[in-house]
């Protein structure tokens, strides 16, 4: 197997290991949660990083957004698991003086996990976005 398809492969092992992390997130208690979802985002992006770079062969990769509704569940969802470790506070550019914007670790989470579904899904059928 060559270099890239292994790379290509850990990075659809990671994924799916981010997905099965969310998704058992019901039965799963808080603090396990937390520490699964960041060891699979963190072996995720560890390996993502080692991907080669390459141009997009299409532009407008938001033309196919995940659907609202279940975006919305899951969100939810989620933010009730993490509770009042929700919501953190970020600073886009620390050179410059600017208001702290509030993000929202279930709404990040959720993005990601569409976001994963959905390429595996246009990986497996051979589609591009």
């Amino acid at each position: 197997m060559s270099d890239h398809n292994e790379l290509m492969e850990k990075f659809r092992a990671a994924a799916k290991k981010f997905i099965e992390d969310v998704d058992a997130a019901p039965q799963t208690e808080t603090n396990t949660f937390l520490a699964n979802v960041g060891r699979s985002m963190a072996e995720l992006y560890s390996v993502a990083l080692s991907l080669p770079a390459v141009e997009p062969e299409t532009t407008g990769a938001d033309e196919a957004p995940f659907q609202t509704d279940k975006f919305d569940a899951l969100r939810r969802s989620l933010q009730r698991k993490i509770g009042s470790l929700d919501t953190y506070w970020q600073i886009f550019d620390s050179t410059q003086k600017e208001e702290p914007a509030q993000g929202s670790l279930s709404g990040d989470i959720s993005e990601i996990y569409f976001d994963l579904k959905q390429g595996l899904e246009l990986d497996k059928t051979g589609s591009k976005v």
